[in-house]
């Protein structure tokens, strides 16, 4: 610790977990085929989804 990685533990599978640090996602997990999703932030909505050039937006 102390050389700014999160540091790391396994689960009972064997999988590595973050103890520390931002949590990782793959973009087709939360976008889906549709390549959107809502986000629900303090009363408002926001769009995030893939651009025909394969990149992110976030939208209000």
């Amino acid at each position: 610790m102390g050389d700014g990685q999160p540091s790391h533990k396994q689960d009972q599978e064997g999988e590595s977990l973050a103890l520390c640090g931002p949590e990782e996602v793959e973009s087709e997990a939360l976008l889906g085929q549709v390549g959107e999703l809502l986000i629900h932030h303090q009363g408002q909505v926001y769009c995030l989804r893939r651009t025909g050039k394969g990149g992110l937006i976030l939208t209000k």
